[in-house]
């Protein structure tokens, strides 16, 4: 996901991983749906979900700039872990960033 009208629904599924994951719950909540909006308004926004049966079991948070793609936050379900869900989808989101950002 990374255009401005799919942050919502991609922001409700990073959040019901990352609320089902290891991770404390964010000090701040609105900063990362705001960083999102933000990003995806510039193109930048490279919002990974990987789900399994329908459940997101995976989510990355990622953002391009120039030639350069960073990893900003990732986590996933726990349940999930003996499937690499992770590993997974970093893999897909580097595809993405190689084959169509360059």
């Amino acid at each position: 996901m990374q255009h401005p009208e799919e942050v919502d629904e991609g922001h409700a599924a990073y959040l019901d991983v990352y609320n089902s994951s290891w991770k404390v719950p964010e000090p701040y909540p609105q900063f990362i749906p705001g960083l999102m909006r933000a990003l995806a308004r510039r193109g930048a926004l490279r919002l990974g979900l990987l789900s399994i049966d329908g459940v997101p079991a995976a989510a990355q948070l990622w953002f391009v700039h120039g030639q350069v793609a960073s990893i900003f936050k990732l986590a996933y379900r726990e349940a999930y872990s003996h499937f690499s869900v992770g590993s997974l989808l970093q893999m897909h989101l580097m595809e993405h960033v190689l084959d169509k950002d360059h």
